[in-house]
This record gives C-alpha cells, sequence and structure tokens, in this order.
C-alpha cells in the first residue's frame, strides 16, 4: 500500500497499513476444500464466485449450498445470497426453477417470506 502513496505526506504514512495480502484463486480449489470451511456464509459465498461464471455447474451445486444456510439466518441473509444469484449470474428460469425445486421445504418457505 505504501508504494501506491508515495506522493502523500509523511505523517500519514505512518497510518497506512502495511499487511502482507495472500491471494487463494478459487478455480484451483477443489470441492472438498470449500466444503471444509467451517463459516457458513464463507463457504456459501465463496462457492458462488466459484460457479458464477458456469450457471449449469452452479445449478448442481446449489441445492448442497442453500441446504447448507442456516434456516434461522436473518431474512437479510437470504435476501443478499438470492439477490447475488438473481443479479451476478445468468440463469434461466430453467435454472431457476431446477434451483428451487429440490430445496428443503423448511428454507424454501423462509426463501418465499423474505424475498
Amino acid at each position: 500500500m505504501a508504494d501506491l502513496l508515495k506522493t502523500y505526506p509523511k505523517a500519514l504514512m505512518e497510518y497506512v497499513p502495511n499487511y502482507k495480502s495472500v491471494f487463494v484463486g478459487l478455480f484451483g480449489l477443489t470441492d472438498e476444500s470449500l466444503n471444509q470451511l467451517e463459516d457458513n456464509a464463507l463457504r456459501t459465498y465463496l462457492s458462488l464466485q466459484r460457479y458464477r461464471y458456469d450457471p449449469n455447474a452452479l445449478v448442481k451445486q446449489m441445492q448442497q449450498i442453500i441446504n447448507s444456510i442456516d434456516p434461522y439466518y436473518s431474512k437479510n441473509y437470504l435476501r443478499k445470497f438470492f439477490v447475488y444469484i438473481l443479479e451476478a449470474v445468468e440463469l434461466t428460469e430453467d435454472h431457476i426453477l431446477e434451483i428451487f425445486e429440490p430445496i428443503n421445504p423448511k428454507i424454501k418457505i423462509r426463501i418465499y417470506v423474505n424475498l
């Protein structure tokens, strides 16, 4: 970061974060390694990112992703999740129907109520 801000006054430079970042390519990860993540939200969003450009593969993963969502998550979580899917992924009507058909009925009700 400091290299990007070389023209800033020295007095401000001590407040510039200096940390090492690590990049992990999602396409290099296996489904098994993603599924081992303990954080449900992180696992969900990384899976969505990974399959964003392959709607057919995403549809195949959606049942597992959706059924792994804790049914007691806030309605905002479910809303964000589905807004992201509908906005970021080019899905056909058939894809959407295929995603929703096998969902656990308790989760399906929460989805319909919260959207």
